[in-house]
C-alpha cells in the first residue's frame, strides 16, 4: 500500500465524521424547530378555538352572562363587524356577477352602510342616559352578525329582523329596561322595515304607472 494511503484513508473518515455531525446537527435542529412549530400550531389552534367557543357563547347564549364578561362583549362585537363587511363583500361580488354597474353596487353598498349607522343613531337617541354608549354599541355590533349572509332582498330583510332580535337580547342581559328595549328596536329597526317597505311599493307604483 503506498505511504500517502493511510493519510488519505485518515482524511476521509475525518471528513466522513465532520459530514455526519454536521448532518445530526442538521436534524437536531429541524426536529426542534418542528417540535416548536407545532407547539405554536396546537397554541394558535387552542386560541382561536376559544375565541370561537366565547363568541358563540354570547351570539347563541343570553350575554354577558353565558360569556367571558371582559372578552366577550369584544369579542362578538368585532365578529359582528367582520360579519357585516363579509355580507357586503359577498352581496358586491353577486352584484358583479349580475352584471350591475359601479354606480348601481356603489348606491347599495352607501345604502347598507347608511341603514347601519341609522339604526344605531337611533338606539342612542332612544336609549340616551340608560346605559353608556360603549355598552349600547357592544350590543349593536354583535347583532350584526347575520349580516354575514344579507346577499339579496329577502335575505337582507331576514338579517335585519335577526339582528333586531339578537340587539333586544343584548340590550335586555344590559339591564336596560325591557319597555325601552321594546321602544329602542321598533324605532330603529322597525322604522328601516317600514320606509324600506313603503320604498318598494312607490317604485313599483311607479313601474306600473310608467307602463300605463
Amino acid at each position: 500500500m503506498p505511504a500517502g494511503s493511510p493519510v488519505i484513508a485518515r482524511a476521509f473518515a475525518d471528513a466522513l465524521a465532520a459530514l455526519f455531525c454536521v448532518w445530526r446537527r442538521a436534524v437536531t435542529r429541524v426536529l426542534r424547530s418542528g417540535a416548536g412549530l407545532r407547539q405554536t400550531l396546537v397554541a394558535s389552534a387552542t386560541r382561536w378555538i376559544d375565541t370561537w367557543k366565547t363568541m358563540l357563547a354570547y351570539t347563541l347564549h343570553a350575554p354577558p352572562r353565558a360569556a367571558d364578561p371582559d372578552t366577550g362583549p369584544d369579542l362578538a362585537a368585532g365578529f359582528g363587524v367582520m360579519a357585516f363587511v363579509a355580507g357586503m363583500l359577498i352581496a358586491i361580488g353577486c352584484a358583479v356577477g349580475e352584471g350591475d354597474g359601479p354606480a348601481t353596487i356603489a348606491a347599495a353598498a352607501a345604502g347598507g352602510i347608511a341603514w347601519a349607522v341609522a339604526r344605531f343613531w337611533v338606539l342612542l337617541l332612544v336609549l340616551r342616559g340608560r346605559r353608556p354608549r360603549a355598552v349600547i354599541a357592544r350590543v349593536y355590533l354583535a347583532g350584526l352578525v347575520p349580516y354575514a349572509l344579507a346577499v339579496s332582498p329577502l335575505l337582507r330583510f331576514v338579517a335585519l329582523a335577526l339582528s333586531a332580535a339578537l340587539t333586544a337580547r343584548g340590550l335586555r342581559a344590559a339591564d336596560v329596561p325591557a319597555a325601552d328595549v321594546r321602544t329602542a328596536t321598533v324605532w330603529a329597526f322597525g322604522g328601516q322595515a317600514l320606509v324600506s317597505l313603503l320604498g318598494t311599493v312607490a317604485r313599483d307604483v311607479l313601474t306600473v304607472l310608467a307602463f300605463t
